[in-house]
């Protein structure tokens, strides 16, 4: 009986390590994948930064223009004391 169990234990610890090489395995095959899969996502943020700098320059220049509108109004107009 002692020895049936020590089979057992054996056998479920060879595969326990057969299951975490096999798990290891597949990360290190995935890797190109999630190389490709981060350079994408890399490109993505890179494309979103420079569209988010362009669209905070364009909202300064709009917020000086009307700066400058206000300004004008301000001092044009007639002040009623």
């Amino acid at each position: 009986m002692q020895l049936q169990v020590e089979k057992i234990a054996y056998a479920s610890e060879t595969l326990l390590q057969t299951i975490s090489a096999l798990r290891v395995s597949g990360v290190a095959n995935n890797v190109p994948h999630l190389n490709a899969h981060m350079e994408k996502r890399i490109k993505d943020l890179k494309d979103t930064e420079i569209e988010s700098q362009q669209a905070l320059v364009s909202l300064s220049l709009e917020i000086a223009d009307l700066l400058q509108e206000l300004e004008h109004s301000y001092y044009t107009t007639p002040s009623f004391d």
